[in-house]
């Protein structure tokens, strides 16, 4: 974990409203039936945690992007999304490009 981050170890969550990327570090912690938001402007940084009937909430940039990728996948960049989902999986990547006819050119890198 990054030296500045503040480091919460083997608690337990319940029924709490939890950042997960506001700067804290969880390791060992079990959350249970807890809303998790995830902002965007800070990296995650979670270990050996334990989520039981959590609920996760996108706000600022990380809504932005789940929102992207939502309308992506129901048009012609589903390709990219799926591909994404592929990685986070850590399934092999395929080195094509994801959809030629996007302008972008579609490459995870």
């Amino acid at each position: 974990m990054s030296p500045n981050i503040t480091r919460v170890e083997g608690q337990t969550f319940v029924g709490a409203n939890v950042q997960i990327d506001g700067g804290v570090g969880y390791v060992k912690c079990k959350f249970v039936k807890c809303n998790l938001v995830v902002t965007g402007v800070a990296p995650v940084q979670v270990a050996e945690c334990a989520f039981e009937e959590c609920r996760w909430s996108f706000t600022g940039p990380a809504a932005n992007v789940f929102s992207f990728l939502k309308a992506m996948h129901q048009t012609e960049g589903k390709e990219m999304v799926e591909a994404i989902i592929r990685e986070i999986r850590g399934l092999p990547a395929e080195r094509q490009p994801l959809n030629p006819g996007l302008k972008s050119g579609g490459k995870i890198q």
